[in-house]
């Protein structure tokens, strides 16, 4: 098989194992945390209906600036899976262009295709792969950026291209920066690209300074509390290794990267001025893993970033897998060695992967059993209708291997409207509110993760004065046996008792 063959095998065979395993994560996101993130868009819009079109691009959510959020703005009147495929489509992308990078950096197709499956089936990516909010799109302009910055350094063009990206990442994410930063420092000692880089820097500063009052509005303070250092360095090297998959495939690449960085070969080609394009890449992406790291350590130790959250790393996977898959071009027993260790993370990350599969199919599978009650409570959300569905959880909003099979009896499909009901004082973009949504057949749901009466009784009176139904629905009521009590009591107030069900609890409003 000739070469460009093998290379167009080897593309598709590795996007399309992203694709298969990246599928396999959809049961793990689809929950009310999914529709706590898309309800923060809300706000975004409403400031943009208030202040005008320009407020789109300075407005920033959260700490982070708005190319997401402009994105998301064309998907407010979307199927919940339209957020996931378009986030999917972002992380199987990156996949892609890493591999495309790996090909520009290096001739042996093996160090690509290593990098390449090593990102495919890296647990850490498939965590965050479908989140709808601007993770899956960091992860994709950081490996456009080193695929562009890969064809500019080998005389190849890209040039247009790595300003395009440059632009895209530091409108993605504040800590894009690094990218740019890392890659400029790489080309220090060539004086004609040194100069072309700080030129596309300083173009691509100038075209982001509408980000600048929310750039110093986020550094001003951290969001969270600051931790203690040792917090700090048991997030970094204690949860973080372990978080995905099991630490002995994470530790097994990282010390392939340290020898990727030391493995000498001869040069394939070299950039017009003479020098080795191998060594300046290389560089870059060392650059890439020491500011980001160092960017990051800093936001941790300043309470900027949470020491229990964990897709800022995303930043940092491609140079990391490219510079692991880098010991595949030394010495015959370096490539020995190196082939093994890379075969052994390979069949760990895909036996987690799987394992993790069946156990989100058997729980969908199941869901009519364990969560008949939130099945039951769904059959009856006819049109005109509002469910309030109320899950206790016993896990946080980074805890991406968490499952909620209730969900297996909700809509993903329909297209839902993020928009407010006509419920008086209610905010939706208020998280308190029940962040509700409306479905075809104008049903209303709102999800709450834990009870608050007086806001239940404005929701109940309103759909009750429209001459509606209402339903309300709980579940994992043994995690918060006290919520449950309020609930009941809330509810025998207003003359309802429950049907019971294997921790689980509904009531039905009728009209």
């Amino acid at each position: 098989m000739k070469s460009g063959a093998r290379t167009a095998t080897a593309f598709v065979a590795i996007t399309g194992l992203a694709v298969g395993l990246t599928v396999t994560r959809l049961p793990f996101r689809w929950n009310q945390i999914a529709l706590a993130y898309a309800s923060y868009f809300r706000e975004y819009r409403r400031v943009i209906d208030l202040e005008g079109w320009t407020a789109a691009f300075t407005t920033f959510v959260g700490i982070h600036p708005p190319a997401y959020s402009l994105l998301f703005l064309t998907m407010m009147e979307s199927s919940p899976r339209t957020w996931f495929l378009i986030s999917g489509l972002f992380s199987v992308s990156a996949v892609a262009l890493l591999f495309a990078t790996g090909r520009q950096a290096d001739p042996r197709l093996r160090v690509a295709a290593a990098a390449g499956l090593l990102l495919a089936s890296s647990p850490h990516r498939l965590a965050y792969a479908l989140e709808p909010n601007n993770y899956p799109l960091l992860l994709l302009v950081t490996a456009g950026s080193m695929f562009a910055f890969a064809r500019w350094i080998r005389g190849r063009g890209g040039a247009g291209a790595l300003l395009y990206v440059t632009v895209l990442g530091l409108w993605t994410h504040a800590l894009f920066v690094t990218v740019p930063v890392a890659q400029a420092l790489a080309v220090a000692r060539d004086p004609t690209r040194r100069r072309w880089a700080a030129g596309g820097l300083g173009v691509a500063f100038l075209l982001c300074s509408p980000l600048l009052p929310g750039v110093l509005d986020a550094a001003g303070g951290g969001m969270n509390d600051t931790p203690p250092l040792g917090d700090v360095g048991r997030a970094l090297f204690v949860t973080l290794p372990a978080r995905f998959g099991g630490p002995f495939p994470a530790w097994g690449v990282l010390a392939l990267a340290v020898a990727g960085a030391f493995v000498r070969a001869p040069s394939e080609g070299a950039a017009p001025t003479g020098w080795p394009a191998e060594g300046v890449l290389t560089r870059s992406w060392l650059l890439q893993i020491l500011l980001g790291g160092a960017v990051l350590a800093l936001a941790l130790v300043r309470g900027t970033a949470a020491t229990w959250q964990f897709p800022y790393y995303l930043l940092l996977l491609a140079p990391v897998f490219l510079l692991a898959a880098r010991p595949l071009r030394g010495p015959p027993l370096v490539r020995g060695l190196a082939a093994v260790g890379i075969g052994a993370i390979l069949v760990g990350n895909l036996t987690w992967t799987m394992a993790e599969s069946r156990r989100a199919r058997s729980a969908w599978r199941g869901a009519h059993l364990t969560h008949a009650l939130v099945d039951r409570a769904v059959q009856h959300w006819t049109p005109g209708s509002s469910l309030v569905a109320i899950h206790f959880p016993d896990y946080s909003d980074d805890d991406k291997d968490a499952l909620d099979p209730a969900f297996a009896h909700i809509p993903m499909g329909l297209p839902i409207s993020l928009t407010d009901p006509d419920v008086p004082t209610l905010v939706g973009a208020d998280p308190y509110w029940g962040q509700p949504v409306r479905y075809p057949g104008d049903r209303w749901l709102y999800t709450f993760t834990a009870v608050d009466p007086e806001r239940l009784t404005v929701i109940a009176d309103a759909v009750g004065a429209q001459g509606a139904q209402l339903i309300v629905v709980v579940w994992n009521t043994d995690v918060a046996p006290e919520e449950l009590t309020k609930l009941e009591q809330w509810a025998s107030g207003r003359g309802r008792t429950p049907e019971r069900d294997r921790s689980q609890a509904l009531w039905m409003f009728l009209r």
